[in-house]
């Protein structure tokens, strides 16, 4: 899958991204999920074509994706993730062999570990992330993804509430 996608896109129009009722559901999601994954920053990512939507993010405050609520998307983990449709991790960000690191600031910026899985509709298409970020090398492993997962689930079941078409 690409992130230009013409069906994975129309699956993410079909959603009231802007319904402040949205942001503030998927707000107590990410804050959970950070208090269960012992304060790691959590984030919910829309992607875009050539970008990445922040819906929510906990433990971000003052950084550039959340003042400005997103970032592009070659800059952003999540892309790979929407891309191969399937969790992952990176331990350390600067030696992880999967990653450019050089060619995301995120990384530059302070962000030495990421675990992210995939946000997917029913019908197959990934359109976004729910992340765990860490300023550490964190350990991040089997348990950080079950979390991680069962919270995307609870995303989605949001997402559904507010589909516009």
């Amino acid at each position: 899958m690409t992130l230009t996608d013409i069906d994975r896109l129309r699956a993410v129009a079909r959603y009231d991204l802007d319904d402040p009722d949205l942001r503030q559901a998927l707000d107590a999601i990410s804050a959970e999920t950070a208090r269960r994954l012992g304060g790691s920053i959590t984030a919910v990512n829309i992607l875009l074509d050539r970008a990445v939507l922040t819906m929510s993010s906990h433990g971000a405050e003052g950084t550039m994706t959340a003042e400005v609520g997103g970032a592009p998307a070659e800059w952003s983990f999540c892309s790979r993730v929407v891309t191969e449709g399937r969790p992952q991790v990176v331990q350390d960000t600067a030696t992880d062999e999967g990653e450019d690191v050089d060619g995301r600031p995120l990384a530059a910026a302070g962000i030495h570990s990421y675990a992210g899985v995939p946000i997917s509709t029913e019908d197959g298409h990934t359109i976004g992330t729910h992340c765990a970020l860490h300023p550490l090398r964190a350990r991040f492993d089997a348990s950080t993804i079950a979390v991680l997962e069962s919270a995307a689930d609870r995303i989605l079941h949001e997402l559904d509430q507010h589909c516009v078409s």
